[in-house]
Parts: structure tokens; sequence; C-alpha cells
């Protein structure tokens, strides 16, 4: 199967990818590299998966927005306050659960520049389904590996449910921690050691690849309200 991570950045020059296989419960990379512009979307990632039946998109980015946000701004006018505390506005479902699981607390799509990564990752995802003609749906629930799907994930978070330090590995004083944990990672990715030479962007999206493991192994558990979920997004992370 067909598995591709996206590390989602606002500038294509920053946007990475990688495109591995799964079988025998492993991933093996087969590259990675940066998109640059839609002409490499469509060579790098749009090519591959007109070649693949089956193909999962893992996407370090969030894909919804919180709903308690949008129902606010919905009827909201200028100068009116907004009657929610900021917390509940800003911060998603899954956004909360990786906290209780794992301490680690994700970026807030709702108030920071993450925003700015997402709705890029959205209008990747939108080219993608045009290319391919087929909705590529963002999955909440469990997959029945068949057709062409996407996920939300991050990296961050896997790496601390594998007790890997999540920190200090970007740029180029984190070469060596790059290292570290593509040492550790090779068993579950074979191929990500060389990566960690390149720029973090590119590595991330590598890591993307890890989460999709996870997910395709049930290593993830899905969200308990589904129908939020659906709305909002689920980050797919190992529970176990």
């Amino acid at each position: 199967m067909l598995v591709i991570g996206l590390d989602a950045a606002a500038q294509w020059k920053k946007f990475g990818y990688a495109i591995g296989h799964y079988a025998d419960r492993r991933i093996t990379i087969e590259s990675a590299g940066i998109l640059g512009d839609e002409t490499g979307l469509a060579q790098k990632i749009g090519s591959h998966l007109l070649s693949s039946q089956n193909a999962l998109v893992a996407i370090d980015a969030p894909l919804g927005w919180p709903k308690a946000l949008g129902d606010a701004l919905a009827h909201h006018h200028v100068g009116e306050p907004l009657a929610l505390l900021p917390n509940e506005l800003f911060r998603r479902m899954t956004d909360d659960y990786i906290y209780c699981l794992l301490g680690k607390r994700s970026l807030d799509v709702g108030a920071d520049k993450i925003a700015r990564a997402a709705w890029r990752a959205l209008d990747v995802l939108s080219q993608l389904r045009r290319m391919v003609g087929y909705k590529i749906p963002v999955l909440v629930e469990p997959w029945g590996r068949t057709g062409w799907a996407a996920i939300e994930v991050y990296p961050a978070a896997t790496l601390k449910a594998y007790g890997i330090k999540a920190s200090g590995y970007k740029g180029d004083e984190g070469l060596e921690a790059r290292r570290a944990i593509a040492k550790a990672i090779e068993p579950l990715v074979t191929g990500i050691t060389p990566y960690a030479e390149e720029a973090d962007d590119v590595f991330d999206a590598c890591l993307c690849l890890v989460a999709a493991l996870d997910f395709l192994e049930n290593h993830a558990a899905p969200p308990e309200d589904i129908d939020l979920a659906r709305k909002e997004g689920w980050i797919w992370v190992r529970h176990s």
C-alpha cells in the first residue's frame, strides 16, 4: 500500500513530503523532499496516487477548526463579547485528547499561525482530489484500507508516544537529535536514517509515516464523539 507523509507549511518551499510503502507491518521510504510548488505536488504526489489502488495520506496540520468557534463567530457582530472562554473557543476535542494522553499541547488552530499551514494543507488535499478524481475522505474512524484516504497526524505527539524526546531536532543545531530519532525509528520505517541529514520539514514528513503505521496497525484510538470529530478533525496517535 502507498503511504504518503505531508508536513504542511504555509509556504511551498517548506512543505515536506515522504513517499513510502506499507507491507509486512512496516513502512519503507521510497523518496522524500520538498514539494516546492503546485507542479511539484502533481509530479511527486499526484502521480503516485494515480498509479496506486490503495493509498493513505498522513498530514501534519489541523484539518478542521473548533466547532464552538465556528458557532460563536457565525452570530458575532463587531464589538460584542464572546460568551465562551478562550480554551473553549480555540481548542478542539482532539487537542484536549492529545494533552490528556501524552501531556503534549498542540497549537490552537483557532488562534495560532498554524492556521495558515492548515489552509495550505486543505488546499493541497483539494488539489489531490481533483488530480485523482476521488474524494479522499479524512478519516475519523478505522479504515478498511480500500481506495484513497487521509488522516491528520502530529509527529511531536507520535514521538512522545514512543518515549522519544519530541523537541530539539529542528534546524541545523538539531542534526544529532534527528539522527538519534531516526535510529530509534528505523525498525518501523525503513530508510528514514538518510533523511535525518535533510531539513526538518522533510524529516517531519517522514515522521508522519510513523503515525500512519500506527493507524494502519490499529495502535491509534478513534474519537469517542465521531460526529464532533467529523466537524473538527482527529489526530491519530499511538495509544498502546
